[in-house]
């Protein structure tokens, strides 16, 4: 491979006289943007793993599609592109894409992928339609209309793919006909040649670039931690190398797919062979369709099916429902489950702890005792399924229709398999510690249920380092990985960042640091303010003062403002408080949760005088250029209060081993955060506004000073309230009177 041709190519594409720029008059040369792209090459070409930090405006996504095309073609290799959002995917596929195909005359050959379950499958279709012949429409679980709708759909859709349909499709219309493992009779089905899934298959197989996000990306990155490498089992081609775009949630996505959870419902769904006599014929939710498998099987298999799996399942099933009834009855009874609130663990979630104290406890012996039995009872019945499994006859010839039947119960009984031994390994890690891979990672544990289901119990778990676990399955496995996102570094250092996520357990010379300038000028376009005279956030006054100076400032600048909090409990207070008074003062004010994010962005975005309350989710994601959205206000610097067994884990490792959890975790975690919510605000180079910071320890306290540093250089104005309200407006000038629709797009 020659590298200095393929940075030529790179320069001729996003250089000062480019064939985009030829293509595309609009098309503006950025010198950050071409600084990254060589660097996203030269990481590919040299096997690195490279972390680049680019500001809104850098124009990151053409900054690795370019190179990330060109090395795939040179190296006939595949490129994963991993975004957090499906609003980044869209742009990537519908916008960016495109454009460097028609500018450059390219087939990028990038394609979406999806999981098995977006897709319809023809076959479960078919099979729905004649089982709902045979039964009354009254007892039939799916309504004629959504199935006839399907029928119909399926005659004109190109992929087949849930996201193409052009009607309200409800989970129980489409359950039952989409694509699974436990029912895919693979190249044994007559549809095979023409099934929607194995083209997407095939499509993904050919394409140089796959789009694809997070969760899939880790979900599949767990599945073969556990051996599974199979292609018709992993959802992911083996690949050349990865891109994580969004990367400031690796840790978070990581954690959730590589930790454990396990529910009574869980249970159920891989049991109800046991409950409903080996012959399910149910037709929508987890497990729907199950085939009718002993009809299908010798006879001394089918008796044995019959009186000892069927039985085995059955004593493991009786002894679940006691352990789920002790631990959802005890608990109530004992009053440990602690009231939430906020946002950490999450609106209407209830979890305990797994703690030591609990684990020499009484009550923890008698849970454990049952688990026991329980663990017990599922390896017997497991083992049995083994032999089952091995001694499940061969194909039989000749018959077409019974070797696709005979294909599909064998997927069914290895999915099931499977599943089973995934389950009970979560059940021994949550009692016992067992199942932590080499055990250099420690695990924390918690119960965990939602208020309105009380006697709806799970037993969940998480790394709490998760950087070792990704620097075993992901960092040293792929040839080359970039991670971007406008905000990574911690005052101009990525040492926390690759710390957190594995990257520091590689060799210095394996990874590379990339921090791009901004191409704003924040000095003009910007200014921060920070009131320093309201009360401490943790102090009872501060809701009731801040929403007065909040609502003087909107009512000031004209709305036309973002307010972030970090609770829904304040945000709902302040609301209560402002909201009247700036209807009465002609805005137009909205909160989260009065209807969906995209349509609350809608009308900021077309208001003259928008004002939009909001909380953890609208820190990120959120573009509004131009003068519909002039201020941010941040009321409080967004520390994470340590409710959640994960953030409470980490915190007390950090201890531990020796260091300051304020220091090394929630400060850097807060810093993040922050910068995020502060790139709400300049979207463009013609967008002009104020972040207005309502927290008095940005600069009043000693750790203050890393959240500014942390920012672009630009205007600081520390006052009063009043003092800022009139520095704000002073600022925003005649703007606030001016059309607030505009900017660049």
């Amino acid at each position: 491979m020659d590298l200095s041709s393929l940075e030529a190519e790179v320069r001729a594409v996003l250089g000062p006289h480019s064939r985009l720029s030829q293509a595309f008059p609009r098309f503006v040369h950025r010198p950050q943007q071409e600084e990254m792209a060589l660097a996203v090459l030269q990481s590919l070409a040299q096997g690195r793993h490279l972390t680049v930090e680019g500001p809104t405006g850098t124009g990151k996504s053409l900054a690795y599609l370019v190179p990330a095309f060109l090395w795939a073609r040179t190296t006939d290799s595949q490129v994963v592109i991993s975004t957090h959002t499906i609003n980044l995917q869209e742009q990537l596929l519908r916008k960016d894409v495109p454009f460097l195909e028609k500018g450059c005359g390219w087939d990028l050959q990038a394609v979406l992928v999806k999981g098995r379950n977006n897709y319809l499958c023809r076959r479960r279709l078919e099979q729905l339609m004649a089982r709902r012949g045979q039964r009354p429409s009254q007892d039939f679980p799916v309504p004629w209309a959504e199935l006839a709708r399907l029928v119909a759909w399926v005659a004109r859709t190109e992929e087949g793919s849930r996201s193409e349909l052009d009607f309200a499709c409800p989970d129980v219309a489409w359950a039952p006909v989409q694509v699974e493992a436990a029912h895919c009779p693979g190249r044994h089905c007559r549809h095979y040649a023409h099934c929607f899934f194995f083209a997407a298959r095939r499509r993904v197989d050919r394409a140089r670039l796959l789009i694809v996000n997070h969760s899939l990306f880790f979900s599949d990155l767990a599945l073969r931690g556990t051996g599974a490498q199979s292609r018709e089992v992993a959802v992911l081609p083996e690949y050349g190398a990865v891109i994580f775009d969004e990367a400031h949630h690796l840790e978070s996505v990581a954690t959730d797919h590589l930790g454990l959870r396990l529910s009574y419902e869980d249970w159920k769904s891989w049991a109800r062979p046991a409950q409903e006599g080996g012959s399910v014929r149910a037709d929508s939710g987890p497990g729907a369709g199950v085939p009718d498998v002993e009809p299908h099987l010798p006879p001394g298999l089918a008796d044995r099916w019959r009186k000892e799996w069927l039985p085995a399942l059955r004593l493991a099933d009786r002894q679940a429902q006691t352990l789920f009834q002790e631990l959802c009855g005890r608990e109530e009874a004992s009053g440990q489950w602690p009231a939430s609130d906020g946002p950490e663990p999450g609106p209407g979630q209830e979890l305990i702890r797994v703690t030591d104290s609990l684990r020499h406890s009484a009550q923890w012996d008698r849970w454990a005792g049952l688990a026991h039995r329980w663990s017990r009872l599922w390896a017997e019945a497991l083992q049995e399924l083994d032999r089952f499994v091995e001694e499940f006859p061969a194909a039989p010839e000749g018959d077409e229709q019974q070797t696709e039947q005979w294909a599909e119960i064998l997927a069914w009984l290895q999915d099931y398999r499977s599943r089973g031994q995934q389950g009970l390994a979560a059940l021994k890690s949550f009692f016992d510690g067992e199942g932590n891979d080499s055990g250099e990672e420690g695990f924390v544990y918690w119960l965990e249920r939602q208020r309105a289901r009380p006697q709806s119990v799970a037993l969940a778990g998480a790394p709490i380092h998760v950087g070792p676990k990704l620097h075993r399955l992901l960092w040293s496995q792929v040839g080359a990985s970039v991670a971007t996102s406008a905000t990574l570094a911690i005052g101009g250092s990525f040492s926390y960042f690759w710390e957190r996520t594995g990257l520091q357990l590689l060799a210095p010379a394996e990874r590379q640091g990339l921090q791009l300038e901004t191409p704003f000028r924040f000095q003009d376009q910007a200014m921060l303010a920070v009131v320093h005279d309201l009360p401490d956030p943790r102090q009872e006054p501060f809701t009731e003062q801040a929403a007065e100076a909040l609502q003087e400032l909107l009512v000031t600048i004209g709305g036309r403002a973002l307010v972030l909090f970090t609770s829904y409990q304040m945000l709902n207070q302040v609301w209560a408080r402002i909201s009247g008074h700036l209807k009465a003062a002609g805005l137009e004010a909205w909160h989260q949760g009065q209807l969906p994010r995209a349509k609350l962005l809608d009308k900021l975005r077309s208001s003259g005088k928008g004002v939009l309350l909001a909380t953890d989710s609208f820190w990120e994601g959120v573009d509004v250029p131009g003068q519909a959205l002039s201020c941010v206000v941040l009321v409080r610097l967004p520390f994470a209060v340590p409710t959640h067994p994960v953030v409470e884990a980490r915190m007390e490792a950090v201890e531990e081993a020796g260091g300051n959890a304020f220091r090394d975790l929630s400060l850097p975690e807060a810093v993040m955060k922050f910068r995020q919510g502060f790139g709400r605000l300049i979207r463009s180079h013609t967008d002009r506004g104020a972040v207005v910071v309502l927290d008095p320890r940005l600069v009043n306290r000693p750790y203050g000073r890393l959240f500014i540093q942390s920012l672009p250089s630009l205007p600081v104005v520390v006052g009063s309230a009043a003092r800022v309200i009139q520095a704000v407006g002073d600022f925003l000038g005649s703007a606030a009177r001016e059309d607030p629709v505009g900017g660049e797009t």
